[in-house]
């Protein structure tokens, strides 16, 4: 089985300005298209290359597990991406927030300034 990019379901500056169309064309474009074609790579000619992804993962192992992961992670985190979402955070994990930093509001400002530590030069943004 050839894997090929999955699309993203969305433009990419749709999820501006919490994630730049910059950093989607990186991430995505480069990051996970390098690990599709790594992988692919990897596995033709080999007992994988009939496999489909979540049995490659479950598996394989070294580089063979670590590209067919990083496609399913990637995969995973873009197509849980919701653009315009503005939903109030509500239910246990909204409470267990309150307990922990006081507010929602508070908690996405902490996290939102911990990302941008982690996005400066030398970061990768990703946390």
């Amino acid at each position: 089985m050839k894997f090929e990019l999955s699309e993203l379901h969305y433009d990419l500056n749709a999820l501006e300005p919490y994630i730049s169309k910059k950093t989607l064309e990186f991430h995505h474009t480069k990051h996970h298209q390098a690990y599709v074609s790594n992988l692919n790579s990897l596995i033709a000619k080999t007992k994988f290359m009939d496999m489909d992804l979540e049995t490659i993962v479950r598996v394989a192992d070294g580089p063979i597990f670590n590209y067919a992961a990083q496609i399913w992670n990637h995969t995973f985190y873009f197509e849980g991406l919701i653009p315009g979402n503005n939903k109030t955070l509500k239910g246990p994990f909204a409470d267990v927030i309150k307990n922990n930093f006081g507010s929602v509001s508070f908690f996405k400002t902490f996290l939102s300034d911990q990302g941008y530590h982690y996005s400066e030069p030398g970061g990768s943004g990703w946390f």
